[in-house]
């Protein structure tokens, strides 16, 4: 009686082993089966990783070079922009669809080439070529890029193709200030002086125009003999308080140009009572004009040129 149970016992046994194999056979199974499956997913993880520290590594040489301006070490600086570029150049070759990481080594290739004495033309254009890149692509980095891109080639005097750029910039962001302000100087580096006066109404009919942009505007106004609009310019800058004594001066220009002597006469005089003695007028170069419009100026008005009446 006593041997039938010990078989079944047996039995019970055998049968809990061979379903506890089954099971882990089972569990095996599915966990290579999950490995082989996220396996891409893990590999892509790994590279994500790695491309995040060589961008991380390249900041902190971009951080490092920026904060060191002042040292005398120059070529350690060098050294930090090219240690920083491999590093942004291998990053990009792990993301080439990467637009940050592409602007990032674009910039820092830029920097690096006019840190010589003239420019390296070698990697200048290097430099040029990446960011041309990113100027090609859309969002705001790339608007980042054309201004850049506008500015080098003002530099170069590269004009239509600066001015290319900025049309386009204008129609991408026109609420760039940056933008009208690399125009303007283009503008008037060509001489084009009612080109420049509209750039700077435009950048006003957007609410950008700076103080120093009105004081730029009524200069324009009057080397072009728009005395008018010059005068209303320069009675807002004065009244506004943005103005100071330079301004007295040119409102009072503008108004001898509109015929209003009397008035035009006592802003000379408010001007020359800021003139310490003996001092004479500022040269209309320093002014920002070509000339001093003498042909308005009565007998009075025009010995302010050669000193304090």
């Amino acid at each position: 009686m006593n041997d039938t149970p010990s078989r079944f016992r047996g039995k019970s046994v055998f049968r809990d082993v061979l379903l506890w194999w089954v099971v882990v056979m089972v569990l095996t199974g599915c966990f290579f089966w999950g490995l082989r499956a996220l396996s891409p997913w893990i590999l892509e993880e790994d590279q994500e990783q790695s491309h995040w520290k060589l961008y991380a590594t390249a900041l902190g040489k971009i951080n490092e070079w920026d904060h060191s301006r002042w040292s005398p070490d120059q070529e350690k600086r060098k050294r930090l922009l090219d240690e920083a570029s491999e590093y942004l150049g291998r990053a990009c070759r792990m993301r080439p669809d990467s637009k940050n990481y592409l602007w990032l080594w674009g910039v820092t290739l830029y920097n690096r080439a006019l840190m010589e004495n003239p420019p390296d033309q070698v990697k200048l254009e290097k430099a040029l070529g990446k960011i041309e890149q990113v100027w090609n692509m859309s969002g705001e980095t790339s608007s980042k890029a054309g201004r850049l891109l506008a500015k080098e080639f003002l530099r170069e005097k590269r004009y239509s193709e600066s001015k290319k750029i900025l049309r386009r910039l204008l129609r991408l962001s026109p609420e760039n200030p940056e933008t009208y302000d690399i125009l303007y100087e283009l503008e008037i580096e060509e001489r084009e002086l009612r080109q420049a006066v509209k750039v700077l109404d435009l950048k006003a009919s957007k609410s950008l125009l700076s103080p120093d942009d009105r004081k730029n505007l009524g200069r324009l106004l009057l080397r072009l003999g728009d005395y008018e609009r010059a005068r209303k310019t320069f009675e807002t800058s004065v009244r506004d308080g943005i103005g100071g004594a330079q301004e007295q001066l040119l409102w009072g220009i503008a108004l001898l140009g509109v015929g209003n002597l009397k008035e035009g006469i006592h802003r000379l005089h408010l001007y020359n009572q800021t003139l310490a003695p003996g001092e004479n007028w500022p040269a209309a170069e320093t002014l920002g004009l070509d000339r001093f419009p003498s042909e308005l100026f009565p007998v009075v008005a025009y010995s302010c040129l050669e000193g304090r009446p």
